[in-house]
């Protein structure tokens, strides 16, 4: 995707990752703990986003959060597809919000 809003991301991909990150905390949380963090910032992001107008929203300390859990979006050694793409869809709305909004 190129040139897309949040406002696109939000609707297109946050049900993804909204899918993928329970998933991910079942199958690679006893190996990564820091998974239950991130699906408990990402619940807090997507609640936000669906329920507050897009253009009032503050999400810098929240994405904050998720580069600092995540380093960056750093994948482990073992990630599989989902968890790589997860990480993807995360840091391309962290980038989209920040470039949107700053």
């Amino acid at each position: 995707m190129t040139n897309v809003t949040f406002a696109e991301l939000v609707k297109e991909e946050f049900p993804i990752i909204g899918q993928y990150t329970p998933v991910l905390v079942r199958v690679h949380g006893e190996a990564h703990p820091e998974l239950a963090s991130v699906l408990e910032v990402f619940k807090k992001i997507n609640k936000a986003a669906n329920e507050k107008n897009l253009d009032e929203l503050e999400l810098r300390a929240n994405f904050q959060k998720l580069r600092e859990i995540t380093q960056d979006y750093s994948l482990p050694s073992d990630a599989c597809e989902t968890y790589i793409e997860t990480y993807n869809m995360l840091a391309r709305a962290d980038k989209t919000y920040h470039l949107e909004n700053n």
